[in-house]
């Protein structure tokens, strides 16, 4: 087991990708695009929203609702079958509308990266180390294969390497590890606990297939993406985790990963948080990185990589989020130098 862990919130994304939306401001970047492009999504999500929480004319997207609220509001309709006077079938096609856009909004985000944190960051990794990321993004992903020549290691083991775009399966990209699906000793490994922009698994064969650099999971969504195997029929479906309050682990490789992280919680010597505010909402991580510690035999060091500061808002904030990590763990250690500085001196 790795004897560093370096858990990844979207803060470690948006120090590379400034244009990146956080989770407070997506739904306001969702809508407010004045672009023609999704125009069908865009003009459902609305409609909802007029129906059920209120007209979003001419407010400013500050004011609008949160992505959280929303999907949640859908979900517990779904799961109460409660479909507010439609079908279940309605409520559907809005959730996948809005987890559409969300995912096209966050990578339009991404497009014009400005910084190499994420390069420098993979490239001074032991491979000892783990990577433990709440990202569906691939920027890191895609280092991994350029670092570690084509190997990649999501600690749980995946079946194929496929083209999306083209489909076919790919013989020159990144190839299957042989590590097992209890393994994360084969290098460094990185485990995604909400699934990947790159992640394809077939309910049929119950199996994972990636689409490396590929955002396959925009391919699946868009169009009718066949599982590879020969003898089965059965549609991909796209292996994310949206952000809702009532998500669901139920997912084989999402509860595997999820115990890979807490085995390696549990064995570790530090754990190094960057670019995630520890949100008083999100008891799933708080619970699994509680179980870890518990059963570590010598509790490890925890480690917060905060931004650096700029104005007197960013230091409230800054605040803020060291109180979320005192009120779980206690004692840790706290730097307010930014990702960029905290890679230069790793």
């Amino acid at each position: 087991m790795g004897k560093r862990i370096f858990f990844l919130g979207a803060g470690a994304t948006i120090a590379d990708c400034p244009d990146a939306p956080s989770l407070k401001d997506l739904l306001g970047k969702m809508l407010s695009d004045n672009s023609t492009e999704y125009s069908l999504h865009k003009g459902k999500i609305r409609n909802f929203l007029s129906q059920y929480f209120f007209n979003l004319g001419g407010k400013d997207v500050s004011r609008y609702p949160l992505i959280q609220d929303v999907l949640s509001f859908i979900d517990a309709g779904l799961l109460n079958e409660t479909y507010f006077n439609k079908d279940e079938k309605y409520l559907k096609d809005i959730r996948n509308a809005v987890v559409y856009l969300m995912s096209r909004t966050i990578e339009k985000g991404m497009q014009r990266p400005t910084g190499t944190n994420i390069c420098r960051f993979v490239g001074k990794l032991e491979p000892t180390d783990i990577i433990i990321s709440t990202n569906y993004d691939i920027v890191i992903d895609n280092w991994f294969l350029q670092t570690f020549m084509n190997k990649m290691n999501y600690g749980v083991k995946f079946r194929h390497s496929i083209d999306a775009k083209n489909k076919n399966l790919n013989t020159d990209a990144a190839r299957p590890s042989e590590i097992t699906a209890h393994c994360i000793d084969f290098g460094t490994a990185l485990l995604k606990l909400h699934g990947s922009f790159n992640w394809l698994y077939c309910p049929r064969c119950d199996e994972l297939d990636i689409t490396p650099v590929q955002k396959g999971v925009f391919e699946c969504m868009g169009s009718a993406v066949y599982c590879y195997n020969q003898f089965c029929t059965e549609l991909y479906q796209p292996l994310i985790v949206s952000p809702t309050f009532l998500k669901s682990y139920k997912n084989r490789i999402i509860r595997e990963t999820w115990l890979l992280a807490e085995q390696a919680i549990a064995q570790t010597e530090e754990i190094i948080f960057i670019g995630y505010s520890m949100p008083v909402d999100d008891y799933e991580i708080k619970s699994m990185l509680l179980r870890g510690i518990a059963n570590n035999k010598k509790r490890p060091m925890i480690t917060i990589v905060d931004k650096c500061p700029k104005n007197e808002k960013e230091r409230k904030e800054n605040k803020q989020y060291k109180m979320n990590y005192e009120k779980v763990f206690g004692l840790i250690g706290y730097q307010e130098c930014g990702f960029e500085q905290y890679t230069k001196d790793l």
